[in-house]
């Protein structure tokens, strides 16, 4: 047996990816070897898994498949063409804070800061 130290050679390994595309398993399951992989553990409110969001509309009852689902070369910020503007305001306006300039803040707090 083949001791793999890298978790990204691991994964590969796994062929995870390709069963995934075959439909072997499901898209959960999917991405929680892809978090598991990374280093992510619900044990760890720092380092809880990501999921992403993948639907484009959440206020249809039904989901039907690609036109349904979200186009993934673009930040989940700017799916909309409202979201393009306002991602633009906040960039122009960013150099208000004392950091580089930026188009998407995020909302994420690590989970020792929310319970600190």
């Amino acid at each position: 047996v083949e001791l793999i130290e890298n978790s990204k050679e691991a994964f590969r390994a796994g062929k995870f990816t390709e069963s995934w595309r075959q439909g072997k398993m499901t898209t959960f399951e999917y991405l929680m070897k892809l978090n598991h992989y990374g280093g992510r553990s619900f044990r760890d409110l720092s380092q809880y898994p990501i999921f992403p969001w993948v639907l484009s509309n959440y206020s249809k009852d039904r989901f039907e498949t690609p036109p349904g689902h979200r186009d993934f070369s673009k930040p989940i910020a700017s799916i909309t063409e409202a979201k393009v503007k306002k991602a633009c305001v906040t960039y122009e306006h960013s150099d208000d804070v004392e950091e580089e300039k930026f188009q998407f803040g995020t909302h994420y707090l690590p989970g020792r800061t929310v319970l600190g």
